[in-house]
Formats: structure tokens, C-alpha cells, sequence
């Protein structure tokens, strides 16, 4: 059976909660600051990231390669390349606004006046562009893995108020639309 091992906050652990939504897996709570679920860690990935899995002697340690597994286990459809650009997007929002949140939790300022920060907010803004855009194309209108994601880190976004998405009527409204779903209420980063 496969155990996935994350926080209940990590947006990328999220999404595959909800894509395991109605299949048979086990959740192991990892608490990166607690240094007992960090040794725990230590045995399971030398990256000391999460999410990961264990399935059957498996270990997988990234988010794409999990991805990738479970296709291949055919627990979710493959995707064509215009569906891999769009989930490149919402990844590199996702890690810019991560390194962003924890770069800030450590004391520093991130803006437009230093090259990190203003490399990773000009990311954020045309990646989010062009999400909205493909929105707007119907790109989205499944949920599957790469709508999950989307809307994984929109609310992660709000939660940790790391940047606004009204400004895209078409993100904003589809996220809206989408905040019912099965899975979405249990998985909430606000009742961790």
C-alpha cells in the first residue's frame, strides 16, 4: 500500500491527498520542525523534503517523479505537453512563493529591489498570467491532477497570504467554483 509522508500544510503534500482522495493509502504527518519526524525523515530521503511515498519497497522523493508513479500504477491519465507546461507553471509559482515564505520567515525582505526576490515575483506574475489565460481556454475545466494543483496553491497562496489571485478574475473565479470539491474541506491547511 503506498504511505505518502508530508505536512498538512505543504501544498504539494496536498495535492496528492486529494488525488488519493477515494484510493487506499495510508497519510504519515511529518512535521518538519519537530526534529523526531526530521531523523524519521533522514531514513526515508537524503533530500529531507516532502512530499514522498513508500509503496511495496518504493521510495519516491519529488512531487513529478510521485506524479509520474502513479500514472505508470494507472491511477491517473497521462499528460501531453500542453498539460505539462501548465503544471511547470503552477509548480514554479508554487516553489517561487515557498522560497519566498520561508526566505521571509528567516528575517529578509523579499521585493523587486533585490535580483531573488524580483527573479521570483516577475515568475509569479507571468506564470499566473498565463495561467489565467489558460483558464480562460478551458484548460482547467477536469478535475484531475493539474486542476488539484492549481487550486493547491491558490489556497495555500491565501492561507499563507503570500499573494493575491483576485487580480485574475479568471483564476479567482475558477478557484471559487472549485472550493467544494471532494477532499478540499478534509485537507484544508487551516484545520492542521
Amino acid at each position: 500500500m503506498i504511505t505518502l509522508y508530508g505536512s498538512t500544510t505543504s501544498p504539494y503534500v496536498r495535492r496528492f491527498r486529494l488525488l488519493l482522495n477515494k484510493a487506499p493509502y495510508q497519510f504519515e504527518k511529518i512535521n518538519l520542525a519537530d526534529l523526531n519526524d526530521r531523523e524519521k525523515l533522514k531514513t526515508l530521503s537524503p533530500l529531507l523534503k516532502i512530499p514522498l511515498i513508500t509503496d511495496e519497497g518504493t521510495k519516491i522523493w519529488d512531487s513529478r517523479q510521485i506524479f509520474r508513479y502513479l500514472q505508470e500504477k494507472g491511477m491517473h491519465q497521462n499528460t501531453n505537453w500542453d498539460q505539462e507546461n501548465l503544471l511547470t507553471a503552477i509548480d514554479g509559482i508554487s516553489d517561487s512563493l515557498i522560497q519566498l515564505y520561508l526566505v521571509e520567515r528567516s528575517g529578509t525582505t523579499m521585493d523587486r529591489k533585490n535580483t531573488y526576490g524580483k527573479a521570483n515575483l516577475d515568475r509569479i506574475d507571468l506564470s499566473s498570467e498565463f495561467l489565467d489565460q489558460a483558464v480562460s481556454q478551458n484548460k482547467f475545466n477536469q478535475w484531475n491532477y493539474l486542476s488539484i494543483s492549481l487550486y493547491c496553491l491558490i489556497d495555500w497562496a491565501n492561507f499563507r497570504e503570500r499573494y493575491d489571485f483576485k487580480k485574475y478574475q479568471n483564476l479567482w473565479s475558477w478557484y471559487l467554483e472549485n472550493a467544494h470539491n471532494d477532499g478540499i474541506k478534509e485537507t484544508d491547511p487551516r484545520n492542521s
